[in-house]
């Protein structure tokens, strides 16, 4: 039976990747989240500036619309910010991943060529016990 002497160091590769998948499925959630976000805001500024320019508002409304609007452009100069900044960290966290990935698969590889090696061995010692059990009758039926 093959028992890989790396098991343990194996899975806790496994568990490292794992933990980066997580990372990066959070990351990448945050970061389409804060798109839609600057999307719905650019939405509201569109319609804000419609209606300041097209309608025909007090002088009152066309204060409160163009202090709204004023709040919408920082909101929206904020959160195009914060979604460089997240594309940045889903950048950093695929690469991560990348990497967890790659020490799994080396170890994966090793414990396959090993197994393989194992299975060769266990094969090749089973052909000798039978060559030697064939031998030992042979013996016994020329004398």
């Amino acid at each position: 039976m093959f028992h890989f002497s790396l098991q343990r160091v194996l899975d806790y590769r496994v568990q490292l990747e794992d933990q980066a998948k997580v990372r990066f499925a959070r990351a990448q959630a945050e970061y389409f989240a804060a798109e839609r976000r600057l999307e719905a805001l650019h939405l509201q500024l569109a319609e804000q500036e419609k209606r300041l320019y097209e309608g025909n508002p007090d002088w009152m409304e066309r204060w409160l619309i163009e202090h709204y609007v004023r709040g919408l452009r920082d909101d929206i100069a904020r959160t195009a910010r914060l979604a460089h900044e997240l594309a940045r960290v889903v950048e950093e966290a695929r690469l991560e991943l990348m990497d967890k990935a790659k020490d799994r698969k080396v170890l994966d590889k090793f414990r396959e060529r090993q197994a393989t090696r194992h299975a060769y061995e266990e094969r090749l010692q089973e052909q000798r016990i039978y060559d030697e059990a064939s031998s030992i009758r042979y013996k016994v039926a020329a004398l």
